[in-house]
């Protein structure tokens, strides 16, 4: 995400390795399983996405995200935390994990919840495309309040999670 994986900027910009720096920040993290959801299209192997390599990258977010929100656990620093039974690493996935914290979000950087929901819809999907050589685009940093994950968003928030049914989460050890 930041160039090679020596480049200065990954530490600058690792919040497993910032997670200190968290404290005050009520934040959300989430992943999927990597096994077949609503959004993905199944191949004829139960549970195996036809998006391989969202499966792989998937499976690598929930293993980040556990290791991020086990830190997080040992410092103190509490999290809204969901595991989501199914999904890939793809976009609609994103945008989902987008819809449910997004009263958290715009608690966090000062907008109305119902306002800019068509906004975000076309924020998430219009996100910027590296170009060649070049590091894969980072998430906005919208306010200072909000910090990224970089598996999943994770967002300053205040308030619970909606879930949808089909898209509940295995576990959610959050901590108040």
């Amino acid at each position: 995400m930041w160039g090679p994986p020596s480049n200065p900027q990954w530490a600058a910009h690792d919040p497993y390795a910032l997670a200190e720096k968290l404290k005050g920040v009520s934040l959300y993290v989430s992943s999927g399983s990597g096994t077949t959801g609503p959004y993905d299209q199944p191949s004829g192997i139960p549970g195996v996405s036809t998006n391989y390599a969202g499966m792989g990258l998937e499976i690598l977010a929930r293993l980040t995200s556990q290791t991020f929100a086990t830190k997080l656990n040992q410092l103190g620093i509490p999290a809204q935390v969901n595991y989501r039974p199914s999904g890939t690493h793809s976009w609609p996935y994103w945008q989902f994990e987008l819809h449910q914290l997004w009263p958290q979000l715009a608690n966090a950087i000062g907008v109305e919840v119902e306002k800019p929901l068509v906004a975000l819809r076309v924020r998430s999907v219009r996100r910027p495309q590296p170009t060649a050589g070049s590091a894969t685009a980072s998430p906005p940093n919208t306010a200072s309040r909000v910090a990224w994950h970089r598996t999943s968003a994770t967002v300053a928030s205040t308030s619970p999670v909606e879930r949808a049914p089909s898209l509940s989460p295995v576990v959610s050890p959050a901590r108040t």
